[in-house]
């Protein structure tokens, strides 16, 4: 239930993506462009933020400071067995712009959802948040 909530206070008219296999959601405002040929992908106004949910196998566990260190986390959000949340370091895409990952994830017996959330420099970390708030197995 939170999740719908949550997704009420990103927009007025919200969108809800599904990954490839339609297991797992992530809710985005109304102002992101779905892209037509990659399912669970959305892009926010001038690319400035990118969103795209996953569906896998593999269990939500949390991560080890030291392997966190290793993969480039910058900044853990939550980082237990109920939801694993963090940005990692900001990297340099092939086109040159430079991006803020950030990644959730959350169990889905029996394995996990997870998203991914690109933002450009000076993204809103506020609205990351939201959007990473409303990952849920789909219904």
């Amino acid at each position: 239930m939170i999740p719908v909530l949550l997704a009420l206070a990103l927009s007025a008219d919200p969108v809800i993506l599904k990954d490839q296999k339609k297991l797992c959601q992530i809710t985005v405002p109304s102002d992101f462009k779905v892209d037509p040929n990659f399912a669970g992908l959305a892009k926010g106004p001038g690319d400035a933020v990118e969103v795209a949910v996953f569906s896998s196998p593999g269990a939500v566990k949390p991560i080890a400071e030291s392997v966190g260190k290793m993969m480039g986390i910058q900044k853990f959000v939550d980082n237990t067995a109920a939801r694993v949340f963090y940005q990692s370091k900001q990297v340099k895409l092939n086109d040159g712009r430079l991006s803020t990952p950030w990644t959730v994830k959350i169990p889905r017996p029996p394995g996990q959802c997870f998203a991914t959330i690109n933002v450009a420099p000076g993204g809103q970390e506020d609205l990351v948040k939201k959007i990473a708030a409303t990952i849920a197995v789909a219904p």
